[in-house]
């Protein structure tokens, strides 16, 4: 039977109306399925039984499957989780508070004794092809691209993981296996489902694509999302040094990548720039004063970027793990201030979940 899960609205609408149904009853189904994440027909009680029972001998509504699910001590919750075809992706919950320290300058905290917000970190591959050094997603084979409804999914189930934060407000960031932009088209369908009224009903304010940059793509998703935040991957202050780690950085250089920023960006759009600090390759103060020369150019355009600092987190499986090493805490801490003190926003993201191999660039979906 043809799963339902996953099919955009207007579909839906097809789908009623190749049962004889009007319009409606097809945006009932998309509400059913995506706001109330409901899979059994007989709960969807605004229908007519007899359409139920129509429904269930026609169609299935199916999630992807979690396998293991893995809970750090510091609450995150990594999911592994099944595709219908039986390959596997990482998705992480993470419950907490985000407390600014020194005006505009912070770190992002951890749950502390409450958390009041639910941050999903999904993926859009299995595996990813950029091999991003630093990166654990790009140490494996990359598969395929997810489906839009695999990607929404992934907040469904998430939310089911950790549901006393999912009370609180709920943050998606597309920052999981995988490069966004890759499988934009998917992207921006599973956008649709997370940020619909009658959808998941997210904010698109709370939605966040990272990408490693890539200027066409990137104009398609700002035409499409125009009010998703942007985060793009850069970790150097200068190309060649972006290049060693990331063999995209290549093609696509800073200048172009700054030109598609500024075209896509209106005013109420949140722009970050990421940067993971590798100890004594990139944490140093002329790499902090060369990433500040490249925050600069963007001020012409009136982009004031967040600039968020991430600890590096190691892995060692696939062996031989990567070719850097964390940096010095001090090292951290002289870089966080450095760009503070040029007036930039800045926090020093301490990543949760890397003793369960949950953290920021941790991600490669292998069971425990």
């Amino acid at each position: 039977m043809q799963n339902l899960y996953g099919l955009s609205r207007p579909e839906l609408i097809q789908v009623a109306a190749g049962l004889g149904l009007p319009p409606y009853r097809g945006r009932q189904l998309f509400r059913h399925l995506y706001r109330h994440g409901q899979t059994d027909f007989g709960e969807m009680t605004d229908l007519s039984a007899s359409l139920r029972e129509d429904l269930a001998s026609r169609f299935s509504v199916t999630h992807p499957r979690v396998v293991e699910s893995s809970r750090s001590g510091d609450g995150a919750v990594k999911l592994l989780i099944e595709l219908e075809d039986g390959l596997l992706v990482e998705t992480v919950a993470i419950g907490s508070r985000r407390e600014a320290v020194g005006g505009k300058s912070g770190r992002a905290q951890g749950a502390g004794g409450g958390a009041s917000d639910l941050t999903v970190c999904v993926s859009t591959q299995v595996g990813c092809p950029l091999a991003c050094t630093f990166c654990r997603s790009g140490a494996i084979a990359f598969r395929r691209n997810l489906t839009a409804g695999e990607i929404a999914a992934q907040v469904l189930l998430a939310e089911r993981a950790a549901p006393e934060a999912a009370k609180g407000r709920r943050n998606v960031v597309y920052m999981g296996m995988g490069e966004p932009l890759l499988n934009t088209d998917a992207v921006i369908g599973s956008l649709d489902f997370l940020t619909d009224g009658d959808g998941f009903g997210i904010p698109a304010r709370r939605v966040t694509v990272s990408t490693v940059g890539l200027p066409d793509e990137m104009g398609k998703l700002g035409k499409a999302a125009p009010h998703v935040g942007i985060a793009i991957s850069l970790h150097a202050g200068d190309d060649e040094t972006r290049g060693r780690f990331m063999p995209i950085g290549r093609r696509h250089r800073m200048p172009e990548i700054f030109a598609a920023l500024e075209e896509l960006s209106p005013s109420n759009r949140r722009i970050t720039i990421e940067y993971v600090l590798l100890g004594g390759e990139n944490d140093r103060p002329e790499d902090a004063r060369a990433l500040l020369r490249q925050l600069r150019r963007l001020a012409p355009a009136g982009i004031r970027p967040h600039v968020n600092l991430i600890a590096f987190n190691p892995w060692e499986e696939p062996e031989p793990g990567p070719p850097h090493r964390p940096g010095a805490e001090g090292d951290a801490e002289r870089f966080l201030g450095m760009v503070s003190a040029a007036g930039f926003v800045a926090t020093l993201r301490r990543s949760r979940g890397r003793d369960v191999l949950a953290a920021c660039g941790q991600l490669a979906a292998t069971p425990a």
